[in-house]
């Protein structure tokens, strides 16, 4: 059964309070940081990934289906999103290996073997 006062909680989220946004943050970011840690070993890395399921969780409150505790939602959330992002980082390793980007040389180095990074400065307009 889930408690009341979570169901308060978010009831309120699905209709946009940003006052019980604001609760559900400040109550569960910290440890679902420190739970991502577990898995990214980087806590600049850990702080991005709950940011960015709090974000979606905002964006997406008024489709919000909970059908167990939110504590276990928000876990489940960061979790998936954890999956993700190590997916990512497993693709992009897939395509610097594929374009060439050695450890004899940085992805850098490859850009600015055509003077690319030079040239951008001339195609971005100063305010």
């Amino acid at each position: 059964m889930i408690d009341n006062g979570f169901d308060i909680l978010i009831e309120g989220l699905r209709k946009g309070d940003k006052s019980v946004f604001d609760k559900i943050f400040r109550q569960y970011y910290p440890e679902l940081v420190r739970y991502c840690l577990c898995f990214t070993k980087d806590t600049e890395t850990a702080e991005e990934i709950v940011q960015d399921v709090f974000v979606k969780l905002w964006i997406k409150h008024d489709e919000l289906t909970i059908k167990s505790s939110l504590k276990s939602y928000l876990y489940r959330a960061v979790h998936n999103h954890t999956l993700n992002y190590f997916s990512y980082i497993k693709l992009q390793e897939k395509y610097r290996t594929y374009v060439g980007f050695g450890t004899e040389r940085n992805a850098g180095d490859a850009l600015d073997g055509g003077g690319y990074i030079a040239g951008c400065h001339y195609a971005i307009p100063r305010g």
